[in-house]
C-alpha cells in the first residue's frame, strides 16, 4: 500500500533462458514477459506509459499489460495513487523464457535528511599564497555559500566491477554453468567514466581567511554523469562496455558570485555554454559467454535431401490478442478472435550445389 502519490517506475527484461535450457528450444524475440499492473481497490487494469531510464515521458500512448523482449531493457510507469494497493503480474509466453521486472516504491512519506559524504581522496582545503611580505589566504568549502557545512557531492556507487562467468562441463549436452565474479580495482572508471568519483555542484572560496575576511566567490557547475549503452543481442549484459557520453557538459561552470566580506554580491557571471552540432558515433562491444569445450563443426555439408527442401519446419505467430478456450464434450481449444500466421523457418541449403558448405553464423568470429 503506497502512502502517498508518486510515479512507480519499472525496468523489464526477458529473453530466452540460456541458463537452463539447451539451445533447440531458443526462438528468439519470441520469448516474452508480459506484465499487467492491477489496481487491487477497485479490480481495474492500470495503463501503463512507456518511459526513459529516468521516468521520463517517451510517448503520448499508455497500454494495459506491456512485454519485455530480448534487447535493451524496456521502462514503463504509472501513477500509483495515496492509501491505494496494487499487483504486479508477469507471465511467460513461452517455454524456457527468462525474465524479470525491477521497480522501486516508498513504503512511508518521504522525508529529507541532509547528509554529508563519507569518501576518500583528496581535496584542497587551503592555500597560503606568500611574497615574503605578506600572504594571501584561500580557504576552500565544496558547499554553497549558503550552507558552508553540507557538502555538494554527487557520489557515484562503490567501486566494485559484477559480471558473470560461464563454462560447460566436458562431454555432458546440458545448460551452461554460471557463477558471478566480483572484484574490486582501480581500472574500473576506465571503462565505466565517472561511475566512482565524487562531482561537486558548488565550490566557495574563502579570502583572506575561512570566514571570508577579504570576500568570496562561489561557483556552481554543471553535474552530468555518463550511461551505460543498450544492450542489442544476448541473453548477458557486457558490464564492462564502455559508457556513452551523455554527461559530456559535466563540469561546466554555470555561475560565478563574487561578494565582499559583509557578504554582499559585487558581480554575478553566468555562463552559457552553446552546443555545437555534433555527429553521433555508434560503437559496439561484443563478448563471448564462453567457449564450448566439445562443441559442434562450424560448418555444415548441405546434402541432396538439404538441396530440395525449401523449408525445414513452420511455426506461428500471434498477431492479434486471443484468449483460448476449452469446449468441454471434446476438450477441443477454441481460439477466441485468432489472427495467426504460419511462418517457415527457410532452408540455406535450398537450391544450393551438392555439398555446399554453410558456415553457422553465431560461429563467426
Amino acid at each position: 500500500q503506497t502512502p502517498t502519490i508518486q510515479q512507480i517506475k519499472i525496468e523489464g527484461f526477458g529473453s530466452f533462458n540460456s541458463r537452463d535450457c539447451t539451445d533447440s528450444p531458443n526462438m528468439g524475440n519470441r520469448h516474452k514477459i508480459d506484465l499487467k499492473v492491477k489496481d487491487l481497490q477497485n479490480n481495474q487494469i492500470v495503463q501503463l506509459h512507456p518511459t526513459d531510464s529516468q521516468g521520463n515521458y517517451t510517448g503520448m500512448y499508455s497500454f494495459p499489460g506491456v512485454s519485455f523482449s530480448q534487447g535493451s531493457a524496456n521502462y514503463y510507469s504509472f501513477m500509483a495513487q495515496a492509501g491505494k494497493s496494487y499487483q504486479l503480474s508477469l507471465f511467460a509466453n513461452w517455454e524456457c523464457t527468462n525474465g524479470s521486472v525491477n521497480f522501486k516504491y516508498y513504503d512511508q512519506a518521504p522525508t529529507q535528511v541532509k547528509k554529508n559524504i563519507i569518501t576518500g581522496g583528496n581535496r584542497v582545503a587551503r592555500l597560503i599564497d606568500s611574497d615574503g611580505n605578506q600572504q594571501l589566504i584561500k580557504r576552500y568549502y565544496y558547499a554553497s555559500k549558503d550552507n558552508l557545512n553540507q557538502s555538494s557531492g554527487d557520489k557515484g556507487p562503490d567501486p566494485f566491477y559484477k559480471d558473470f562467468r560461464k563454462w560447460k562441463s566436458k562431454c555432458i549436452d546440458a545448460p551452461p554453468l554460471r557463477d558471478a565474479v566480483i572484484t574490486s580495482s582501480s581500472i574500473y572508471p576506465l571503462f565505466n567514466s565517472g561511475k566512482s568519483n565524487v562531482y561537486y555542484k558548488y565550490v566557495t572560496v574563502s579570502l583572506g581567511g575561512d570566514n571570508f575576511e577579504k570576500g568570496g566567490i562561489e561557483k556552481e557547475y554543471t553535474v552530468k554523469r555518463d550511461y551505460w549503452g543498450n544492450q542489442l543481442f544476448g541473453s548477458e549484459n557486457v558490464g564492462s562496455a564502455p559508457w556513452t557520453n551523455l554527461g559530456w557538459s559535466n563540469g561546466y561552470l554555470k555561475t560565478e558570485k563574487f561578494f565582499d566580506h559583509n557578504s554582499k554580491i559585487l558581480k554575478v557571471n553566468d555562463y552559457t555554454w552553446e552546443k555545437k552540432n555534433v555527429t553521433n558515433n555508434k560503437s559496439y562491444y561484443v563478448r563471448k559467454n564462453y567457449t564450448e569445450n566439445n562443441h559442434k563443426p562450424v560448418t555444415y555439408t548441405c546434402n541432396s535431401a538439404d538441396i530440395i527442401r525449401p523449408h525445414n519446419n513452420t511455426y506461428w505467430v500471434c498477431t492479434t490478442n486471443h484468449n483460448h478456450h476449452y469446449r468441454v464434450s471434446d476438450w477441443k481449444c477454441i481460439l477466441l478472435d485468432a489472427n495467426n500466421v504460419e511462418k517457415s523457418n527457410p532452408n540455406h541449403c535450398y537450391q544450393k550445389p551438392l555439398g555446399y558448405q554453410l558456415v553457422h553464423q553465431y560461429a563467426i568470429e
